[in-house]
């Protein structure tokens, strides 16, 4: 082997340690390149997956706040039906008190004017029962004065006996005057029309019975 076949063999040599360093730095240059590109894969899928985690969490919030407001919601409608049921339930209970209340307002004043009634019946009673006693009264004693009293004597009782009755009227018509119920006015002037007609057929027959026995004693 020569010179020239030894040179061209060391550059033969030299030429395939060129192409074999360029075939490793290739090799590593795409070595690299494929890292990156999987480093930024890698990182793109974590991005990814930090996107989902997030946007799940975020979902998984949503829905709890959603169900914290509906509940809210819930509750506050509960609460509301609580305060109009208690509302209503006062509301009947004020009606049905105040309805008690009148009711009884209605008994008392029903009982009082009974009360009044018979009261003012009684008084009215006890007046025609001492009217009618006082005219038996004066009716018995004029009977016993002799027949031949005076005339004069007879008149005064007989003015006393109406002045009495005149007495009597004045004071139930001051009672009458008290009251404020027409019903009640009109009873009341009834009676007083019953009391003046009893007393004046009292003094007519009295006057009848005396004129009588005047006439029987001048005989």
């Amino acid at each position: 082997m020569n010179l020239e076949d030894l040179e061209a063999l060391e550059k033969k040599r030299k030429k395939q340690e060129c192409l074999q360093e360029e075939i490793m730095r290739i090799n590593a240059e795409t070595m690299q390149a494929k890292e990156r590109r999987l480093e930024e894969e890698r990182q793109a899928d974590m991005r990814d997956m930090e996107y989902l985690k997030n946007k799940m969490e975020r979902a998984s919030e949503f829905e709890a706040e959603q169900k914290r407001l509906k509940k809210e919601k819930e509750l506050e409608i509960a609460r509301l039906r609580a305060r109009q049921e208690k509302a209503k339930d006062y509301k009947a209970e004020q009606d049905e008190l105040r309805a008690r209340r009148n009711q009884e307002f209605k008994d008392r004043d029903w009982r009082s004017k009974q009360k009044e009634l018979a009261v003012k019946k009684a008084q009215e009673e006890e007046m025609l029962m001492a009217a009618r006693t006082e005219q038996v009264r004066c009716k018995e004693h004029f009977l016993s004065i002799e027949a031949g009293r005076e005339k004069a004597e007879f008149e005064r009782v007989l003015s006393a006996q109406l002045q009495a009755i005149v007495k009597l009227k004045e004071e139930e018509e001051k009672r009458r005057q008290k009251s404020s119920r027409h019903a009640e006015a009109i009873r009341t002037q009834v009676k007083e029309q019953e009391l003046s007609a009893v007393a004046k057929r009292l003094s007519e027959k009295y006057c009848s019975d005396v004129e009588r026995k005047a006439r029987a004693c001048a005989l």
